[in-house]
């Protein structure tokens, strides 16, 4: 029987593409220059070999914390050293670029929505790494943060994330009939979501108590931080993450839990600041809003006002029209035809 398992296809080494590609020629930039130009092809073989999902290409099965820290440290070093240096491409990436092939013409919503979030990972790692989007997924946003903008910065936003934030922060409102009066206020916005009792995000306070905003888990990006907020348009809900690869931090860290924050964070402004600031890497700002309309109170847009229409007849047990010959949205569908059998699928959170 053939082995249908995705196999890595030999590719040149590290130090064969940087001799070929001129980085130990004598330049005016001398040292500096070379160390550039193998960041670049490090960070560039990255973004095409790793699963942008996750530091360690699956869960430990180690019993201890302490020996699941250990076991996820060295398998992350051995997934980036695999990916950058050795420029081997992870089954798991393999894996996912056939779920997208395969998912090419499905009218199955789940299908769609799966094949949707790795193609937004993998234009968001293509931008870390400063390469061209590979599905253009990822645009220019409107919007900047009211606090904390960075100056000279572009932000960006994602459709597909936009419609399932909104649909999943909405739902816990809706469902408790909070929705019942228009939304013309930043106040209001804040009445009728209760974000933080849905159980996805968790409020976030600056050092005076004050509420600045939730963070939580968001589709593509990781852990994420939500906002309410309100302009001259109207209210709105705005979403911020800095999609960034680090693996010794945030909420998917393969650093062992006992090593102090202090540590963490300085480490994480070496192992992302630096890159930076060299021109090695540009972490995608990815900022975006969903206004309400100040005069009728419903979200502006017909994406939004469609789901936010679906989820208030769901609340009142309304069942939604579905096409003859399509699944519902609320259709979990499978995998089938996707993933040959026996191929590894992706797991873990973020990037």
């Amino acid at each position: 029987m053939a082995d249908t398992n995705p196999k890595p296809s030999p590719r040149p080494s590290l130090l064969r593409q940087l001799f070929e590609g001129g980085a130990f020629v004598p330049s005016p930039g001398g040292l500096y220059t070379t160390i550039k130009k193998m960041g670049k092809q490090i960070t560039s073989n990255i973004a095409s070999n790793i699963e942008p999902r996750g530091y360690t290409d699956g869960r430990s099965t180690a019993k201890s914390q302490t020996m699941q820290d250990i076991e996820n440290t060295i398998r992350s070093a051995k997934k980036f050293t695999k990916a950058g240096i050795l420029n081997e491409v992870s089954p798991y990436r393999m894996a996912t670029d056939e779920l997208i092939k395969n998912s090419e013409g499905s009218t199955d919503p789940f299908v769609n929505s799966i094949a949707g979030e790795a193609k937004e990972r993998v234009d968001l790692v293509n931008m870390w790494a400063g390469k061209p989007q590979k599905y253009g997924t990822v645009f220019k946003s409107e919007y900047k943060p009211t606090i904390g903008a960075e100056e000279g910065i572009q932000y960006y936003k994602l459709p597909g994330v936009e419609k399932e934030l909104f649909s999943n922060i909405m739902r816990n409102g809706i469902m408790e009939g909070k929705f019942n009066q228009p939304v013309k206020t930043k106040q209001d916005l804040e009445n009728a979501l209760g974000i933080a009792k849905s159980g996805i995000f968790t409020e976030v306070k600056d050092d005076s108590g004050k509420r600045v905003g939730y963070m939580g888990t968001i589709r593509s990006l990781g852990e994420g931080t939500v906002s309410v907020g309100e302009d001259e348009k109207g209210p709105y809900i705005s979403y911020y993450d800095k999609w960034d690869i680090n693996p010794l931090a945030g909420a998917s860290s393969a650093m062992p839990s006992w090593v102090p924050d202090i540590i963490t964070k300085g480490i994480d402004k070496v192992v992302t600041g630096v890159p930076e600031k060299m021109g090695i890497t540009s972490a995608p700002r990815v900022y975006g809003r969903i206004y309400f309309d100040r005069k009728t109170g419903k979200p502006i847009g017909k994406e939004f006002e469609d789901i936010f229409n679906k989820l208030k007849s769901e609340s009142q047990g309304v069942e939604q029209p579905v096409e003859e010959g399509k699944k519902s949205s609320g259709s979990t569908g499978s995998f089938s035809g996707l993933i040959k059998k026996g191929s590894p699928s992706s797991v873990g959170k973020k990037k």
